[in-house]
Order: C-alpha cells, then sequence, then structure tokens
C-alpha cells in the first residue's frame, strides 16, 4: 500500500483509510495519553471534540488531559460541562476532587469526593480520597432496598401470630 497522500498521523500510527476520521484521531489522542504526553493527548481530544462536539466521554478524556498537564481552568469548565450534562456522574465529581487537592483546595476536595460517593453510582476511590483527606471514610446511604425494621403502628407489645397457627405453639398450624 503506499503512503502517498496519507496524513502524517496515519503514517506514525499506521491507521488504514477505511477508519473514521473521528476514531483515527481518538486513537492518536489515546496513545499519547497511554505514552504520558498529556499536553499532546489534549490536543488530539480537543481536534475529535471539534469532529463530535456532543460525546460526553471524550470530554472528560479531555478535562483530565488537561489537568495533567496544568490547565486547572480549562479542566474545571470542562468537567463542569459534562456535569451540566451527566449531573449524577460520580467520576466527574472524583476528577473536580483531584482537580481541587492539585490546586490545595482542600475543602472544596472533600465535597467534591463526598459528592462522588453520595451519586448513585457511588465512586470507591473517592472512599479511599476522604480517607486520605479526612483522616476516617464517610458512610454511605443505605442501598433503597435496605429499610429499617418498621413496628406495629399500635402501642402494644404484643406479637399476633401469623392467621392459622397457635398462639401456644407458633408453628403449628390449628385445625378448624
Amino acid at each position: 500500500m503506499s503512503t502517498r497522500g496519507q496524513s502524517f498521523w496515519s503514517k506514525l500510527f499506521g491507521t488504514q483509510s477505511s477508519v473514521s476520521p473521528k476514531a483515527e484521531v481518538l486513537r492518536q489522542a489515546d496513545a499519547f495519553r497511554d505514552l504520558g504526553d498529556a499536553r499532546s493527548a489534549a490536543v488530539r481530544y480537543r481536534e475529535v471534540l471539534a469532529i463530535d462536539h456532543d460525546d460526553l466521554d471524550v470530554r472528560k478524556q479531555y478535562a483530565n488531559m488537561l489537568k495533567d498537564s496544568g490547565q486547572y481552568g480549562e479542566a474545571f469548565a470542562e468537567y463542569n460541562h459534562v456535569l451540566a450534562k451527566r449531573p449524577e456522574d460520580s467520576d466527574v465529581y472524583l476528577q473536580l476532587g483531584h482537580l481541587s487537592k492539585v490546586r490545595g483546595e482542600h475543602a472544596a476536595a472533600v465535597r467534591y469526593y463526598e459528592q462522588a460517593v453520595a451519586a448513585p453510582v457511588p465512586s470507591a476511590d473517592a472512599i479511599e480520597e476522604l480517607r486520605k483527606l479526612t483522616g476516617m471514610a464517610p458512610q454511605p446511604p443505605l442501598p433503597s432496598i435496605v429499610s429499617p425494621l418498621h413496628l406495629s403502628e399500635t402501642k402494644s407489645t404484643e406479637i399476633t401470630p401469623p392467621a392459622g397457627t397457635s398462639a401456644r405453639n407458633p408453628g403449628v398450624a390449628m385445625s378448624v
């Protein structure tokens, strides 16, 4: 196959022309991320967002790379863009906690980690971060299927046996 007409990145990463432009640039961004080059990865993720502005998973990766390359203000804005569309995303709260911690904003980090734990899908990493920052882990809320034992509304302490059983021998059925 001739390399004439292929882009520099196609030659470098060995991509085929049958790959969509978004997939090709995303593969490049992921490769830079995996190599630890956050700044180059951020540039590529931004290019992916130019192709598909609504891809929130890519936007989170973009925000992560901005954070990792020290572009904190931009990272904060991108995380908040995702939260506007996915307000219950525990990973975004976790990342905002990391961002706040890196910036030395201890109280904000604790608040974001607490939100990550309180999300519908709690973040185990946020629990560990809270443990490190505060010295104790938060108490996660009980799942909604677990409820406390509800006693009868009556004030009586008498226990009524189930229908069809004897009060003297609760497990023995009565004959009629």
